[in-house]
């Protein structure tokens, strides 16, 4: 042993299979540390330049990808409320015809309500109770053709053709 293993306390038993005392591998392992972190930032230029590159293409995918599934959903969400405002407004417009039977029928028992009354055959009572049945045949009726307007509006709304 030299003099100097016998200062610092290592004798050649201790050296290990390579033949280095195990101090010089705690050294060994700090300096390929700072080595490899030293060098980290100095990639090759055209290497950081294919990294930056693939990651904004693999950005760009990823945005096209996203768009495609919007524009899916919007077009389902905008076939799916196309067929309910047609649905809407054909039931409404099925409507209309029945509402406007209705009125004419309460106009038609107003009518004859009102010549019996005049023969003496109905009475007051019965007037005004079809004078309110038509009012009521008359706003339903109303009503219908609003709702009817209402449906065909939003179908033009969202057809374009407003």
């Amino acid at each position: 042993m030299s003099q100097a293993e016998a200062s610092r306390g290592y004798s050649r038993d201790e050296r290990d299979a390579s033949g280095f005392h195990p101090i010089l591998h705690i050294f060994q392992r700090a300096q390929l540390s700072v080595d490899a972190l030293s060098h980290e930032g100095e990639q090759n230029p055209a290497e950081q330049s294919c990294g930056y590159t693939s990651s904004k293409v693999k950005q760009a995918q990823l945005r096209r990808q996203q768009a495609q599934i919007d524009l899916s959903v919007t077009q389902k969400t905008l076939a799916g409320n196309l067929a309910a405002y047609y649905a809407e407004a054909q039931v409404a417009q099925n409507q209309i015809a029945s509402l406007r039977s209705s009125a004419d029928l309460a106009q038609e028992s107003l009518r004859l309500t009102v010549l019996r009354y005049q023969a003496g055959e109905a009475t007051a009572l019965e007037v005004v109770d079809a004078q309110n049945t038509l009012n009521l045949a008359r706003n339903a009726y109303e009503d219908g053709l609003l709702r009817f307007r209402v449906a065909l509006g939003n179908l033009q709304t969202l057809t374009g053709r407003l």
